[in-house]
């Protein structure tokens, strides 16, 4: 939805239709919140506005939902928060502590999902968990249980006890960047030809020189590899062969 009076594109609606919302009810609150900041001049508003352009946010269904609690008895220091209170009530999707944490530590690294993309995900559930710990340590200790990347957990193992949240991440992102990169020429290499991995073989061996071609030898990964004679004068009378000649030869 965009402002046009000052280039601000509003929260997307809540609830525009009688169905379950596309998004969680406090992570779309704190994008409202944050869409009158960024706004500016809202706090000098009429508390009636603010309620206003809450509800219209609020989209059609939710203005329905709305106008059946909006008697209810609720707390804050204002009309709008009180507004904002009785649709936590209403919506709100937070669990205990034991189901926040369970939902923590059950969160596994999806395929093909980044480890800052995984840690970003780890930190909106550890918002609700209230650890005893930070969730700095909680976020690093379940990337290392949880991850599908062997060299990432590797990576964070050998951290040290102190290493600060973000180095650690980007320790974490390095060592899951080189794997990959590792995985995909492990892919080229396997994608080779015999000829061509016998000649990579032997090109890396040598550092790069070329092996000589040997006179009488046939070359290719058809070579049966055996010793063979080098040519002789006048070729066999009974074969045409230039590798004997006709008399007191006794092919192999």
């Amino acid at each position: 939805m965009s402002d046009s009076a000052n280039g601000f594109a509003s929260p997307r609606e809540f609830l525009p239709e009688p169905e379950n919302p596309v998004v969680q009810w406090e992570d779309w609150v704190e994008n409202f919140r944050t869409y009158l900041e960024a706004r500016g001049g809202t706090a000098s508003w009429p508390v009636t506005r603010r309620i206003a352009i809450l509800k219209h946010c609020l989209g059609a269904e939710g203005q329905a939902q709305y106008r059946a609690i909006e008697h209810l008895e609720a707390t804050g220091e204002d009309d709008f928060e009180k507004a904002i209170d009785r649709l936590n009530r209403r919506f709100s999707s937070q669990k205990g502590l034991a189901a926040a944490r369970t939902d923590f530590f059950s969160r596994e690294q999806h395929q093909g999902e980044s480890v800052r993309d995984y840690a970003a995900a780890l930190r909106r559930l550890a918002n609700k968990c209230k650890f005893p710990m930070t969730a700095d340590d909680a976020i690093i200790s379940q990337i290392t249980a949880k991850t599908n990347n062997a060299s990432v957990r590797k990576e964070l193992l050998a951290c040290k006890d102190n290493e600060h949240f973000e180095d650690a991440i980007t320790a974490a992102a390095r060592a899951e960047i080189n794997a990959r990169e590792a995985a995909e020429f492990g892919n080229i290499a396997t994608r080779m030809t015999p000829a061509e991995a016998v000649v990579n073989k032997i090109m890396t061996r040598w550092n790069g020189a070329k092996p000589e071609k040997v006179s009488g030898y046939p070359s290719g990964p058809n070579s049966s590899g055996r010793q063979q004679r080098k040519p002789v004068g006048s070729p066999c009378k009974r074969c045409g062969s230039n590798f004997h000649e006709t008399v007191g030869y006794n092919p192999l």
